[in-house]
């Protein structure tokens, strides 16, 4: 059943109709169609190289969660369900001594097994002073099956001399999980 509402406003009758499927969405008790979901890295990473897994859900007391959220097992992410995700990552990297390049990659994997690098975010200096950058990118993941298609988060190119920021008071890196709508 559709729902219409009507009203005026200044003088002028408005009406604004919501297919069945839009009211249940809209539904507060309904979070099967929203997900929005924050993690960070909780410690400092020095010279980082594979999958990060020092994770964990922000939990500051303004951080709020939206569905069930994301699950994650040595540094690989599950999706609570099917749909369109936006996946968004922040990188803050602190370059020592003029290192040169570091690089974070959001990989994933549609057979639960072989992953590939999905976006890839990066970082350089070639001066001989400390450097403090923070870096962001996205990939937008098409989850088909749960079981299947999965995430993670690979650190590859950094010297000894580069670190990945992290903290568990703060979300220095961190990452955005995002359902935009159905697959």
């Amino acid at each position: 059943m559709a729902l219409t509402i009507s009203g005026t406003s200044n003088g002028k009758l408005g009406n604004l109709s919501l297919s069945n499927r839009t009211a249940n969405i809209l539904d507060s008790g309904d979070t099967s169609f929203f997900t929005a979901d924050t993690w960070r890295c909780n410690t400092n990473l020095d010279g980082p190289s594979g999958v990060l897994t020092n994770l964990e859900r922000t939990d500051e007391p303004s951080s709020g969660i939206v569905g069930t959220g994301m699950t994650e097992s040595s540094g690989v992410f599950t999706f609570p369900s099917t749909g369109i995700y936006m996946v968004f990552a922040t990188c803050h990297f602190i370059h020592f001594d003029g290192d040169g390049l570091a690089q974070l990659a959001i990989e994933v994997t549609t057979d639960n097994s072989t992953y590939d690098g999905s976006a890839y975010i990066r970082s350089g200096h070639a001066g001989s002073v400390d450097v403090y950058r923070t870096h962001s990118g996205f990939a937008i993941v098409d989850v088909t099956d749960t079981s299947l298609v999965k995430v993670r988060f690979n650190c590859s190119l950094f010297s000894s001399t580069t670190r990945l920021s992290g903290n568990t008071d703060g979300s220095y890196t961190h990452f955005y999980f995002v359902r935009l709508g159905d697959t």
